[in-house]
């Protein structure tokens, strides 16, 4: 996860105990934000309230993947239950979600995620880490991960405390691939949605990022379009997404797109990246590793202990083998390259 503009980053905890996920992004200044009042309440409650059946195998698919041919439900949780959740952290195939952390970091424990309502609440066990529930587990494999897709999740939370946090609501993509094999020295990391902070106030936007992560750490290319100031009222629910295909990433609100990243393996991306010890201007390639990725990216959720984050439900929309990139599309994504990148890759590993 990119530090989403909080001082002191230096002090974040994962960038002394590891080398990977979302440290280091030199990230642009607002020139506005907004204040935002303190509550000693750990959550709002939502009055637009939880969605029913969003796993329903009658659901259609949204809009963007629609567009793309996405219309095969890969997953879903919507949380009536914590029968999905690998709760004792055996790491066996057949959940949805495991707590079980990496790098030696133990285990995501009870009050870090509860259930109620049907709705998932989720915070953290390591303090600065984002990280309290993932699709994949981090030590067995077990689990889900995918290449391409739509990712989408239905979040909520309290604006009003982030002065008392040390990280963020966070819906975040981790490349597998690294979580397994620790030594990789390129990978890739797509953030979903980060809550939007400037300094110690809360900011009513939207952080979507990709990071192209090089020599362990020491490099950080990421997407300069990575935030909108879009005047969200977070109390309520609202659908966070991401459309991922071959060559370009586009983050959505409610449907509506936000930014979008275009990348190829032979040429530099649009709009070019910028980063933490990068070269410029951005050489050939940055951002098309995830692409290449065997393993694909899973689904991380999770926020600081004092700063709840409420999931109504999670879904990923993916693609049939047989249609499985469109001919011609909003975008030229060069198919050719992509096509054979994408075929097969609608498949759930590691499960």
């Amino acid at each position: 996860m990119r530090p989403a503009m909080i001082p002191l980053i230096a002090m974040f905890i994962l960038c002394s105990v590891s080398s990977i996920v979302g440290c280091g992004g030199n990230a642009s200044i607002l020139s506005q934000s907004i204040s935002a009042s303190i509550s000693s309440q750990s959550t709002l409650k939502p009055q637009n309230g939880p969605e029913r059946s969003a796993c329903s195998s009658a659901s259609a698919p949204p809009p963007p993947a629609a567009n793309y041919g996405l219309s095969v439900l890969a997953f879903c949780d919507d949380f009536d239950s914590t029968s999905t959740i690998d709760i004792k952290g055996t790491g066996i195939a057949g959940f949805q979600w495991y707590t079980n952390l990496p790098f030696g970091w133990g285990k995501t424990k009870p009050p870090a995620f509860t259930i109620s309502q049907s709705v998932l609440t989720v915070t953290s066990s390591v303090k600065g880490s984002n990280w309290a529930l993932t699709t994949r587990d981090p030590i067995t494999g077990n689990g889900n991960s995918w290449r391409f897709g739509y990712f989408e999740a239905r979040i909520s939370f309290n604006p009003g405390l982030v002065s008392q946090s040390a990280a963020w609501p966070a819906f975040w993509g981790m490349s597998s691939n690294k979580l397994q094999h620790n030594d990789i020295r390129e990978y890739s990391e797509l953030d979903f949605f980060e809550a939007l902070v400037v300094s110690e106030e809360h900011v009513d936007g939207f952080l979507g990022t990709i990071h192209d992560w090089q020599d362990g750490m020491n490099i950080d290319y990421f997407n300069q379009n990575d935030w909108q100031e879009t005047h969200t009222d977070w109390s309520q629910w609202h659908t966070v997404g991401v459309l991922w295909v071959p060559g370009s990433v586009t983050w959505y609100l409610d449907g509506n797109p936000l930014m979008s990243q275009l990348y190829w393996s032979n040429s530099g991306p649009s709009p070019s990246a910028i980063g933490a010890n990068v070269v410029y201007p951005t050489p050939p390639g940055i951002f098309s590793n995830i692409d290449d990725d065997p393993m694909g990216q899973q689904i991380v959720i999770g926020s600081d202990p004092n700063w709840p984050l409420m999931i109504d439900w999670v879904r990923v929309w993916s693609w049939w083998p047989d249609s499985c990139f469109p001919q011609r599309t909003e975008y030229d994504f060069r198919i050719q390259e992509g096509a054979e990148r994408c075929r097969g890759a609608s498949t759930r590993e590691g499960s």
